[in-house]
């Protein structure tokens, strides 16, 4: 089954040193991607994630249980919902 929605994931915290990223999926292909800001000192692997992510790319079920692997983790939030 193809994912098809729309992932988030963000530092929740009010620090100037958060970012955000958003990645909208259908059909299993990345058709729009946005990040911003500048994660902690070390960062997380989902700012690499989202930094390396292009349009045209394919995000299988992996992908997004590794980002939500993220949700609730060092004030980090990540989301899937799916559209429809």
């Amino acid at each position: 089954m193809s994912i098809t929605g729309t992932i988030k994931t963000y530092e929740n915290n009010s620090m100037s040193l958060s970012c955000r990223g958003e990645i909208v999926v259908i059909d299993g292909i990345v058709i729009d991607k946005t990040f911003c800001g500048m994660p902690r000192v070390n960062g997380d692997s989902w700012c690499d994630y989202y930094k390396h992510c292009k349009i045209g790319n394919i995000v299988t079920d992996h992908d997004l249980k590794y980002l939500l692997s993220f949700n609730n983790k060092y004030n980090v939030k990540s989301i899937f919902k799916e559209n429809g």
